[in-house]
């Protein structure tokens, strides 16, 4: 007597439940390729490609016969016996995963690795004497054989993450003819992918860094990017965006020049734009408004031409500029909207920022200092937020100012301290000599007069290393203001006449006759 049994495991004649198995295992092992990928295929990677290409043989077998069959039977006691069977998709499946994973143990699809040699050495030994030059001192030739021996192992790292064929290639030449041809090739390859990922991390450092003010780390990453490649157009743009922060405006001037002929040399109308505004923007800091607007003109006709968003936002925002210094303040408010429009579109939070301050400067200019101070705030919340040094130090310098209008003397004192340090410590030269300037008219109001006067010479020398003349010609005005207080009144003069001098050579008229007529009130000063 014996027992037969059979346990049925699996019997699914539903093509839509079985095309469901399927397809949602196939579905994530190609999610896994996609995930793990790497350049070169790993023998877990070809395992992996080979489940799911037996996964999809087994479900067009399916789709054939309609059936996933698998059933074991076994018999007891006497002579036990064991039957597994499989039919349809399961027996297709199963068959194509052995098909290929035996083909891929076969000797002959696998690609050996470099052994390790113990000649090595006298290898290395025997490259460099041979191609060494007559008169070399022994630790010149010891160092080329540390160097010589470092680019073998190296041959052998990328041979173990996967570039079998090159790397063993590359090995057994040197080996047996001394051939260091491949050798070099990979070397320099390999030299290139590393110099490529550096020069990416160092955009992103230099990037980072600038706005979070650490003006050091930026141009040192510029710096090694400009090394390897010296006509990067993002190196030779942000070098000029840190000379024109650190006040060094002809090595700004330079740098934006070199990428304007690069632009228009390619046809890059884009970078042309971009080069363009900079350019104005070196204008706008020397107090050359004409200039300014002109390049800021062309660079907004690029821009429209080229349907540039982000290109119109800039340069609506650098025309409104141009307007808030001609006090057309309610026009500037106007262009400053259309750009705050288009970079709520472009969803730049830094230009976002920029633009409110500047619509609190044209407010504050108008008189409603309520809106102003509203705009300022808002401004500063949102710079703090992504922190953006350079403009955290503009924007507390337009608070301080509103409060030393508002007569907050203590208020604007604290502020502008803070702007001036945020400055200091970026080496953001024209925003320090703000800082100062604002700091001076604050003591001047307190009635501490020498306080004021080493405020304004400190931004009178700032202004000299930018060659801005009509911030040189503001602070001999305002130095002349302080000794005359002081009773000088004969240095007061000499301060004063400067300050004439410098408004008339800039073509400022109206400034050159004020500052006339407060030299002849001190000469002839009240009793």
């Amino acid at each position: 007597m014996f027992a037969s049994q059979k346990y049925l495991l699996l019997n699914i004649s539903s093509q839509s439940l079985g095309s469901w198995i399927f397809g949602s295992i196939t579905l994530l092992f190609l999610m896994g390729c996609f995930i793990f990928k790497r350049r070169k295929i790993h023998i877990w990677q070809e395992r992996l490609l080979a489940f799911i290409c037996a996964i999809s043989s087994g479900l067009f077998a399916f789709f054939f016969t309609g059936r996933i069959f698998l059933a074991i039977e076994y018999e007891l006691p006497q002579k036990a016996t064991l039957t597994i069977q499989a039919t349809g998709g399961l027996a297709i499946f199963v068959l194509v995963l052995f098909w290929w994973f035996k083909a891929s143990a076969s000797p002959t699809s696998k690609i050996p690795s470099i052994p390790p040699n113990p000649t090595d050495e006298k290898l290395i030994s025997a490259l460099v004497s041979q191609s060494e030059v007559k008169g070399q001192l022994q630790f010149e030739i010891n160092g080329l054989k540390r160097q010589l021996s470092k680019a073998i192992e190296r041959i052998k790292e990328l041979e173990a993450k996967g570039q079998y064929k090159q790397a063993y290639q590359a090995i057994e030449d040197v080996r047996k003819s001394g051939d260091m041809a491949k050798l070099q090739s990979l070397l320099i390859e390999d030299r290139d992918r590393h110099q490529n990922e550096m020069i990416q991390r160092n955009r992103e450092i230099a990037a980072v860094a600038y706005l979070r003010g650490n003006i050091d780390v930026a141009e040192n990453a510029i710096d090694e990017i400009l090394k390897c490649l010296p006509d990067d157009p993002f190196a030779i743009n942000q070098k000029g965006h840190i000379n024109r922060t650190l006040g060094k405006l002809k090595a700004a001037h330079n740098s934006f020049s070199r990428m304007l002929n690069a632009a228009v040399e390619r046809g890059d109308k884009i970078s042309e734009s971009v080069a363009l505004s900079n350019l104005g923007s070196i204008y706008m800091t020397q107090n050359k408004i004409g200039e300014a607007e002109e390049l800021y003109c062309k660079a907004l006709e690029i821009s429209m031409d080229q349907k540039d968003v982000e290109g119109q936002a800039y340069d609506y925002c650098n025309v409104a500029r141009i307007y808030r210094e001609r006090k057309e303040f309610q026009k500037a408010i106007d262009f400053f909207r259309k750009s705050l429009k288009l970079s709520k579109i472009t969803k730049d939070q830094h230009l976002q920022a920029a633009i409110l301050g500047n619509i609190g400067i044209c407010y504050e200019s108008l008189g409603n200092l309520s809106v102003a101070e509203k705009m300022y705030s808002k401004a500063l919340g949102m710079e703090k937020e992504i922190g953006f040094k350079r403009a955290i130090a503009d924007t507390l310098h337009c608070l301080g100012s509103l409060y030393l209008t508002q007569n907050r003397l203590t208020d604007a004192i604290t502020t502008l301290k803070k702007s001036l340090e945020t400055a200091k410590a970026m080496g953001y030269k024209s925003c320090m000599s703000k800082a100062y300037t604002g700091l001076g008219l604050t003591y001047l109001g307190l009635r501490e007069i020498n306080e004021a006067k080493k405020m304004h010479k400190e931004s009178l020398k700032i202004e000299s290393e930018l060659n801005s003349k009509e911030g040189m010609a503001r602070q001999y005005f305002n130095l002349g203001v302080l000794y005359s207080e002081q009773g000088d009144i004969k240095t007061a003069k000499e301060s004063t006449a400067k300050a004439y001098i410098l408004y008339q050579d800039i073509g400022k008229p109206e400034m050159a006759e004020y500052i006339q007529k407060r030299i002849e009130e001190l000469n002839f000063p009240p009793d």
